[in-house]
This record gives C-alpha cells, sequence and structure tokens, in this order.
C-alpha cells in the first residue's frame, strides 16, 4: 500500500490475507494516542484565536510509535478474537515502519496540510505549508466555554500529531463483508449488548463471588472484528447521524440512481428505509430490500451524511451481491468519488473490477482518440484512473497449492494487472 495514492487496490486468491490486512490498516489508522501533558500553546490559542507552533518533531516520534505499539496490543480488539487465540494466530507476527526517523520527519516536512478538527466541541483548522516546519491553529468558534479550553490543553498535542501522522487521509469507515447485513440485525444485537449489561448489573447487585463479572463483560463484547463493531454502533446512532450532512450527497443520490433505481431514506426512529423508484408511495424496511440495496445502503449514508475530502474508504469485496454490470457502474462510481477528493482501498475477487479498472486507466489518456470517441457516450469526463493515482498489491502463495489449474487470464505479479498505456 502507497499510502498517498488514492486507490489502492487488494486482489488475489481466497485464505490470502486481503482482509487480514484491511482490517488491520482501519484499526491502525482509527487508533488515536492520548499524551498525557498539557499544551502550553492553548491558552494563547483562545485568547488570539491562533497560534502559530514548531512541528513538534520529538512528539511526533513518540506518537508513532506508541500507535504502532498499542495497534500490536490489541490485536484480539481488531480482529475480535480472544486473547489466547490471538497469541496462537499472531504468534510470527512482527511490525516495523520501513523508513527511519529521519525519512519520516522529511515526509511530514513535505506534506502540505488543510485540516479541520473538533477538540472538546470546537472546531480548530490546523494547516501547514508544504516544505514548513511550522503550524498554524485557528479557532473557528467562538465564546468559547471554559470547561472546553481545559479539555483543549489536555487534548491538543495529541490531536495535532494524530493529523501530522494520518494526514493526507482525513476521515475513515471500513464497509466489511458483511455490511448486508448491519442495518437488518442491528436492532437485534444491541438488544443483545442491553442484556449483557443487565445480566451483570444483577449480578453485581447481588454481590455474587462465584461469577467473574469481567469474564461475561469480554466474552459478550468482543464477538465482533473492529469494522462490524464500528458499523453496529453507526446502525444504532442513525437519527443522529441523519441531522449530518456529508459533502458527497451528490455521489451518494448517482449510487442510488444508477444501481439502486431508489432511495435510501432514514427515518426519525433511526431505521433504514428504501423507497423504489417505481413505486415512489412505498417505503420498504431493509429487511424487504434486494441484496444490492442491503450491501450499498451504507455507503450511500455514509456519503450523505458523514463523507468528507481525503475521507478513506475502506471496502472488502463491493463486488458482493452484484451482477456483473452492476460491478463496472459501482467501479466507475468509485472512481468518481477518487476524483472528487475521497480516497479507497479496495480488496476484491472480482475479475470484472478488475479488467475495468484497467479501462479505467486507459481512459485517464485523453489524447487518445479512441478514449476521446468513448468520452460522452461509454464513459463521463470524472471517470478515470490516472496511473499514479493508484497502487495495485496482489496477494498470492509463496508455494503452489489449492487447485491444479490456473486460468490463463488470471495474473501472476501486480505488474500484470496493470495494462500498458
Amino acid at each position: 500500500m502507497i499510502w498517498g495514492r488514492r486507490i489502492n487496490l487488494l486482489c488475489g486468491p481466497n485464505g490470502t490475507g486481503k482482509t487480514y490486512a484491511s482490517i488491520a490498516v482501519y484499526a491502525l489508522l482509527c487508533r488515536k494516542i492520548i499524551f498525557n501533558e498539557k499544551a502550553d500553546y492553548v491558552e494563547r490559542l483562545t485568547r488570539e484565536w491562533s497560534a502559530t507552533i514548531d512541528v513538534p518533531r520529538g512528539r511526533l516520534i513518540m506518537y508513532r510509535n506508541i500507535l504502532l505499539d498499542e495497534w500490536g496490543k490489541n490485536l484480539a480488539q481488531a480482529y475480535g478474537i480472544g486473547a489466547k487465540d490471538t497469541t496462537g494466530i499472531f504468534s510470527r507476527l512482527s511490525i516495523c515502519f520501513d523508513e527511519s526517523e529521519e525519512e519520516f520527519m522529511a515526509e511530514v516536512r513535505r506534506k502540505e496540510i488543510q485540516r479541520r478538527v473538533t477538540v472538546q466541541g470546537v472546531n480548530v483548522a490546523i494547516s501547514k505549508a508544504k516544505d514548513s516546519d511550522k503550524l498554524t491553529l485557528a479557532i473557528l468558534d467562538k465564546g468559547i466555554p471554559d470547561e472546553s479550553i481545559e479539555g483543549m490543553r489536555s487534548l491538543m498535542n495529541s490531536v495535532v500529531c494524530h493529523t501530522l501522522i494520518m494526514s493526507p487521509i482525513g476521515g475513515l469507515i471500513m464497509l466489511p463483508v458483511e455490511r448486508n447485513s448491519v442495518y437488518t440485525f442491528s436492532k437485534e444485537l444491541s438488544l443483545t449488548r442491553q442484556m449483557t449489561i443487565d445480566q451483570v448489573q444483577a449480578i453485581a447487585e447481588k454481590g455474587s463471588k462465584n461469577v467473574k463479572l469481567m469474564d461475561i463483560i469480554n466474552k459478550n463484547s468482543n464477538r465482533y472484528p473492529l469494522p462490524i463493531t464500528h458499523r453496529i454502533k453507526e446502525a444504532n446512532d442513525l437519527a443522529e447521524i441523519k441531522k449530518q450532512t456529508g459533502e458527497y450527497a451528490a455521489l451518494a443520490e448517482e449510487i442510488e440512481n444508477e444501481l439502486l433505481h431508489g432511495k435510501v431514506e432514514i427515518s426519525d426512529e433511526g431505521e433504514i428505509k428504501f423507497r423504489p423508484d417505481k413505486i415512489a408511495a412505498k417505503v420498504l424496511p431493509i429487511v424487504a430490500t434486494a441484496s444490492i440495496v442491503k450491501t450499498l445502503s451504507g455507503l450511500v449514508v455514509y456519503l450523505k451524511h458523514q463523507a468528507k475530502k481525503e475521507d478513506l474508504i475502506i471496502i472488502d469485496e463491493p463486488e458482493i451481491n452484484l451482477h456483473p454490470d452492476s460491478q463496472i457502474v459501482l467501479t466507475r462510481i468509485l472512481a468518481r468519488l477518487a476524483n472528487k477528493g475521497l480516497r479507497l482501498m479496495v480488496s476484491t475477487h472480482s475479475d470484472y473490477i478488475i479488467r475495468e479498472v484497467n479501462n479505467l486507466i486507459m481512459m485517464s489518456n485523453k489524447t487518445n482518440p479512441t478514449v476521446i470517441g468513448l468520452l460522452g457516450t461509454e464513459y463521463v469526463d470524472d471517470e478515470y484512473i490516472a496511473p499514479e493515482d493508484i497502487d495495485v498489491n496482489f496477494f498470492g502463495y509463496k508455494t503452489k497449492r489449492r487447485g491444479r489449474r490456473r486460468s490463463r487470464n488470471c495474473p501472476s505479479t501486480a505488474k500484470d494487472l496493470m495494462w500498458k498505456r
């Protein structure tokens, strides 16, 4: 995976680790480290509404090291498995940075950053010019309460380090293969969680010494990989999410028009509904919809209500429940997302998606007469992938296994996936 690329594509046979890799990236990027220290510049920031500080080299390197260390300690949470299983499965796992501290700091210095973050309810703009060692912080709100200022003193150093390290990536979401069931079963899963809490409380009130409360909590709270846990939580917060406005509602509507042929809606009670174009007066519950609606409704909701520029969307097997024609259409829509400022990490088995990616790479050559002829007929102007914007990672076996036959069209290396322009 190349950090700065707009699209990272993972492909290869079953069981080669694509989903493991996707979850690993998600678990690393969504983790935030909190420093136990005060930011001495916050007083000046809240008084003058802006402040310029040096890029915190030492603190930044420390943050990076702690981030990786904490990721390694929390693999059980990331993959939704027990601690004993984690030790066995990952006994040979080792991870380290591929760049030295000097290379890391040189990359940070090269970055140009324009980011808006929220700290203790206060909106703050963080900016850095390319090849600069200075950061400018600016408060975008007025009338900050004293308790928010105190919270900002405790959190600001951590927020600054996280922003510098994660740039150019902003927000993050992962849509796992189980996404078609999240909205369907979220209420039942939430009920199970509440029953667990009630059970623990009842035992605690009785003062039982024969039952280990933490065993009950751990057994019921670590059942799913982190991306699924986060999606279930969001499914239960849809009434609040509905109040937000994302920056990509227009692209969500393109998915609805071109693939779903209807509108994905959130009811006032926070439940996903679907209004088919053919019967606009009818509103269907998510359980009564076609599988393609269940599969893509999470992406539609995210684009409508949460997505911001430079967010990273990780999609595990976007081809699930999609007809080959729909896979091609979705691939073109994903290219539009990338060209309009989002970032994508996609794991796929689909030959249709791989071939359409190749077509979209060729469509970036706007001087080619064939490409010019296809624009406006088969493709629209923003359906292309520039070669420098994509990185392809092929997952395979070191030794020959699993199957006697190999398709002549099956690529053996990442290089084979990319057609020459």
